[in-house]
């Protein structure tokens, strides 16, 4: 009989290593991101902190220019993710995508009223304006509680981070001939490492 000289292998990734790393990453800071507007007590983004005028009254006050750096970097991060991921062949972190997208098209209108707009491209843009005088309630129900926009989107970046994690340990797998297959050359996979 004859020898099968073909070596397809037993299971590599569809995406390479590089872009499994690139949806890694930026999910993780999407993570982060998250994380940093759902923290609660001493460290929230979303405590009144005392301000003191010129005349020496003191009220209490949302601090809106750390709300907005931190609604600001879930942005940043979450465009990041859309790139990374837009470019993904897995099923799992495209119906991740794909689940956030829809997410944040449902929840638009709220968006829009606290100066968050979906762009043509999927991606977020932030109008500092009007975020910063923004009802701090409405922020604090799409950001800062489980259930929320916000935590919902943290739950995606998760799953494509365990699915970009789990489909980096597939990349480089033995064939089912016995010899080592690599989807990047060895010099990519160690740059991959630092």
């Amino acid at each position: 009989y004859g020898t099968d000289n073909t070596s397809s292998s037993t299971s590599t990734s569809v995406d390479s290593t590089t872009q499994l790393a690139q949806t890694k990453n930026a999910s993780g800071d999407l993570q982060k991101s998250v994380a940093s507007l759902l923290t609660k007590g001493s460290k929230s983004l979303f405590n009144e902190v005392e301000k003191t005028d010129e005349n020496g009254k003191t009220t209490k006050e949302y601090d809106m220019d750390k709300i907005y750096d931190g609604i600001k970097s879930f942005a940043d991060d979450y465009n990041k993710t859309l790139s990374a991921v837009s470019k993904s062949s897995v099923d799992s972190i495209s119906r991740s995508a794909a689940s956030m997208t829809s997410t944040t098209k449902a929840n638009s209108n709220l968006l829009k009223s606290v100066g968050i707009t979906i762009n043509s491209d999927n991606s977020l843009s932030v109008d500092k304006t009007k975020l910063k005088s923004a009802d701090v309630s409405t922020l604090k129900s799409l950001f800062n509680s489980t259930g929320s926009y916000g935590y919902f989107i943290g739950t995606k970046a998760s799953e494509m981070n365990a699915s970009a994690t789990f489909e980096a340990s597939k990349t480089n797998t033995y064939t089912n001939t016995g010899s080592y297959s690599s989807s990047v050359s060895s010099g990519d996979l160690y740059d991959s490492l630092f």
